[in-house]
């Protein structure tokens, strides 16, 4: 998952910055999704929420269904 979402944002031409810009999430934490280092379990939900509709992209998409 984290391989693709630095493909996304190049993809669409969105340094860092602008994409904290249009997410509401920090550039750290933003660095931390795409190198796959893990942090707080409900802060990275929200911000991959958060990435995912600035991206255009509803999160539960990239997660998939919750159930089996």
């Amino acid at each position: 998952m984290r391989a693709w979402l630095r493909a996304i944002r190049e993809e669409r031409g969105l340094s860092l910055q602008e994409l904290s810009e249009r997410s509401g999430v920090g550039i750290a934490t933003l660095r931390h999704m795409e190198s796959g280092e893990r942090g707080d379990w409900a802060d990275g939900l929200r911000a991959w929420h958060r990435v995912g509709g600035a991206l255009g992209y509803d999160a539960a998409e990239w997660f998939g269904p919750l159930d089996d």
